[in-house]
């Protein structure tokens, strides 16, 4: 037996290596016990032939998880509805984290099963770490046993440039089936979230100067308005109201400033300052927001509100989760997280404003990310704008057939359940791309579907706004559509019927009508042009559902911010309510 430790460089990782303490048990004990071995998942054969394959040392030990579907997942259904519906006595009486983790916790039976399987493998179930309501169960093994346990060839690939391990099949006991959903890694390194970008546009020092200047006279000018329009509903029916469009505001539609999203969403012209209510953003590894940005935004944009003096740092915290890599940020790639944290912070000052930023693009970062809010010192926030995607069609062509594609992307958004059972309220872009790929997490059942909207060069900015156009020089769309996966997996949820059986009867294009019964996105919109953002330390113009998004989530955090200070708890998931009360809502 080897006494030394080895090491092993992987995709550039200084990793560990070293025997194999069990080996593996044989394959015809393992059925014995739970039954013929039968496949999970497993990526077409297009795709993994895409993906540059390393190759793992066997006796590597790595951390690798299994999740598990919960117990129950009527009774989590039930439990979100009743209280995101108004009607209903339970309305806003979100559970704790600890009691939603309780209602999705997976099946003790499973529980039991999955570690006496693994403990055949060489795994002790004293070294199986659970968490999440016994959803995700986490353990060091070699690749070796990982391999068996999994059915799996677990490699390192090459996705875009980035090196992720997985496995193009999982193979586990038929009998386990019905409680597991995935392994991580698993067979979803392939997906590549991205961020929902529209164009942007380089302003030159004397635009930008111009502009500094502007915003400045537009929050005089906001601020000199009557308060009563505070208190006015939004514009319904086209019929605009609030905020007279002289001066300075009527130059919105060439430059969208915090000062315009104020006068069009009827908002005060300073938020007031709150306790108990925290606003977020999820950004992937290599994209980082930059702090440098952030006061250079302060200083040149916002000197007149907030205060702009040298010591002044904006009420923003950056939380990275476990797995992060401190030297994996692109310096190239801060524009979009900049986008963020500069429409939030704004708006939503002086709340707490969180940027959670997660290891990579992958499934298990996203989908991991929000699931470990409250979790192992990570903080929960009220309410979370996630700006990444992953278009639904590609998720079909990934897999072997339809319904594992389905199956796998229901469960996966299920893995967020226990956060909105909670309170928080998830909002994801709906993508840039028109009707042609409609994305995850946004046709997830319980995150709101965020598109973009413009403002009409000849109205003010109260009138009302309109989808965006890919033909109207930006390059990028609100993103609406339904989904192709449909019925049974993405059928319209309850809350979205009525509207969409509306929808059908008066839009009859071929590529609705077999689609009317399907879920549908998006279920709001924001503006998505030309807000102004600092980022490498220059002044630009940015747009797409990347803007709307943490747009709208700004508007229900101060939403939040009033409920909690009137004792009535937070919004969460908003949707029964939204859908049930249209004329809150221009259309």
């Amino acid at each position: 037996m080897i006494a030394a430790v080895a090491y092993l460089i992987v995709a550039g990782l200084s990793v560990t290596v070293a025997p194999i303490a069990n080996a593996a048990p044989v394959k015809a004990e393992v059925e014995l016990r739970f039954g013929e071995f039968a496949q999970l998942h497993k990526i077409s054969d297009r795709h993994i032939a895409s993906f540059e394959k390393q190759a793992i040392h066997p006796a590597e030990i790595s951390t690798y998880a299994i999740k598990l579907h919960a117990q129950n997942q009527s009774a989590i259904d039930e439990a979100i509805l009743q209280r995101s519906d108004p009607a209903h006595e339970l309305y806003g009486q979100w559970l704790s984290l600890e009691d939603a983790h309780a209602l999705t916790q997976s099946d003790p039976n499973g529980v039991k099963e999955v570690l006496e399987y693994l403990n055949m493998h060489g795994v002790a179930s004293e070294a199986v770490t659970r968490s999440y309501g016994d959803r995700h169960m986490s353990f060091k093994a070699t690749k070796a046993q990982a391999d068996a346990i999994f059915g799996a060839d677990f490699a390192v690939y090459n996705v875009d440039g980035h090196a992720r391990r997985g496995t193009s099949a999982i193979k586990i006991p038929k009998s386990l089936h019905k409680y597991v959903f995935t392994s991580v890694p698993g067979v979803g390194f392939g997906f590549s979230h991205t961020r929902k970008q529209g164009s942007k546009r380089k302003l030159d020092n004397e635009e930008a100067a111009h502009v500094k200047d502007l915003h400045k006279t537009m929050m005089e000018d906001l601020a000199a308005q009557p308060p009563s329009h505070n208190n006015d509903p939004i514009a319904i029916q086209g019929q605009p109201v609030g905020v007279s469009m002289t001066g300075s505001l009527s130059q919105c539609w060439n430059y969208f400033l915090p000062a315009c999203v104020r006068a069009q969403y009827h908002l005060p012209a300073v938020t007031s300052p709150t306790t108990g209510t925290s606003i977020g953003t999820l950004n992937l590894q290599p994209n980082c927001a930059a702090n440098s940005d952030l006061l250079s935004a302060w200083e040149q944009l916002f000197p007149n509100v907030y205060n702009s003096n040298a010591s002044y740092i904006p009420p923003y915290v950056l939380v990275p989760i476990d797995g992060v890599d401190p030297t994996g940020c692109s310096s190239s790639d801060t524009g979009e997280p900049d986008l963020d944290l500069q429409t939030v912070v704004p708006l939503t000052y002086p709340m707490k404003v969180i940027d959670f930023e997660a290891p990579d693009a992958s499934d298990e970062s996203l989908y991991g990310a929000v699931s470990a809010m409250g979790s192992n010192g990570i903080p929960k926030v009220d309410v979370l704008s996630v700006s990444y995607g992953g278009d639904e069609s590609f998720y079909v062509n990934y897999f072997e057939s339809n319904d594992t594609a389905a199956q796998y992307l229901v469960a996966q958004c299920q893995t967020t359940d226990a956060i909105v059972a909670s309170g928080t309220t998830l909002l994801a872009s709906s993508g840039d791309s028109g009707a042609q790929n409609i994305e995850f997490p946004a046709l997830c059942p319980y995150w709101v579907a965020v598109g973009a909207t413009d403002l009409n060069i000849n109205a003010g900015v109260t009138a009302p706004s309109y989808a965006e156009q890919e033909n109207d020089g930006w390059g990028y769309s609100g993103s609406g559509g339904f989904s192709t996966l449909g019925p049974p997996f993405n059928a319209a949820p309850s809350w979205q019927q009525s509207a969409v059986a509306s929808y059908s009867t008066h839009y009859k294009d071929y590529l609705y009508k077999s689609l009317q019964n399907a879920a549908a996105t998006p279920d709001v919109s924001a503006m998505g042009r030309n807000y102004i953002i600092v980022t490498g330390g220059d002044v630009y113009q940015y747009g797409g559902t990347s803007l709307s998004s943490p747009m709208f989530a700004s508007l229900l955090a101060m939403i939040n911010s009033h409920r909690v200070q009137n004792g009535v708890g937070l919004l969460g998931f908003p949707l029964p309510a939204f859908y049930a009360n249209p004329t809150l809502f221009r259309d």
